[in-house]
């Protein structure tokens, strides 16, 4: 058996996600995330929904592709199917699935990059790419203010068995 060391540490939990609807906004630019967040948190805590919604984000076209470069980021959370969305937001069904989850360190990309390669070498199951979005859970941090980020991430990669 073959011990694969990670660094830092990486600890990896295999969970499904229920379906669920979307509301969501896009945004792209060299810091696309805040411009994609800002109008989908205004719209809850209008609305009163921060409460029970999922937070979730994640790259879109155009992907990152170096330093200083436009990218998308999309931003959207879970809602009630009879919550109206707005007419400056959209609507998305998410179908749900088995997905492999770890907590980001401050070093998102190196997160991303140790949780593909943990699937790479995982017995069990593998990245499925292609079938479903990969997310990033945006968590509140309610550690006391000026403590770290205000978001805790948890990272999101579709899975499926291997053949």
């Amino acid at each position: 058996m073959t011990t694969i060391k990670y660094s830092p540490p990486i600890h990896v939990r295999f969970i499904t996600l229920s379906p669920m609807r979307f509301a969501y906004n896009i945004a792209v630019s060299t810091s696309p995330e805040d411009e994609a967040m800002l109008p989908v948190m205004e719209w809850l805590e209008a609305n009163y929904l921060l409460g029970t919604a999922r937070l979730f984000g994640g790259n879109t076209n155009p992907h990152p592709s170096g330093e200083n470069n436009p990218y998308g980021y999309g931003f959207c959370t879970s809602i009630p199917e009879n919550v109206e969305i707005p007419s400056h937001l959209k609507e998305m069904r998410f179908d749900g699935g088995l997905y492999a989850m770890t907590e980001s360190s401050d070093d998102i990309y190196g997160s991303w990059q140790a949780l593909m390669s943990f699937l790479d070498n995982n017995i069990d199951y593998q990245a499925d790419h292609d079938s479903r979005l990969y997310l990033e859970e945006h968590i509140r941090n309610d550690s006391p203010k000026g403590s770290g980020n205000e978001y805790v991430l948890n990272l999101l990669e579709p899975v499926k068995k291997r053949a």
